[in-house]
């Protein structure tokens, strides 16, 4: 294993589904010419993603209410999005956050366990 490479300690697919429900949400978030990006790093023996999008932001109120269950500002939202995000990231021993301003941006940041340096994958 490189020093560059991380590997996550998660479901291959919990993982996919919480990347994807991210993705899609800073695509619906941006306006066209927006900016989204995703950046992995290692963070005290986690990984740590970071998906960031240049859109709307989420109004301060709000804030504390995006990852509840159906809770939603969209019109055609169901309010699950996040949710799901928040209990597969739980159920992997990993923790979620999001850092917002409205009419700035959001930035979702996950917390997930890697493999140990040393350790071999199984």
């Amino acid at each position: 294993m490189g020093d560059a490479e991380l590997v996550l300690l998660a479901d291959r697919d919990h993982v996919t589904q919480i990347l994807i429900n991210l993705l899609v949400n800073a695509m619906q978030a941006s306006d066209e010419g927006g900016a989204i990006t995703l950046v992995a790093r290692p963070e005290e023996g986690q990984a740590r993603i970071d998906v960031s999008d240049t859109g709307n932001g989420i109004e301060e109120h709000d804030l504390p209410r995006v990852m509840e269950p159906f809770f939603t500002t969209r019109a055609m939202g169901t309010g699950l999005g996040l949710s799901v995000c928040r209990q597969l990231v739980e159920v992997n021993g990993g923790s979620i956050s999001i850092a917002s301003r409205a009419g700035a941006g959001t930035v979702v940041s996950l917390r997930l366990p890697v493999i140990p340096n040393g350790e071999h994958r199984v």
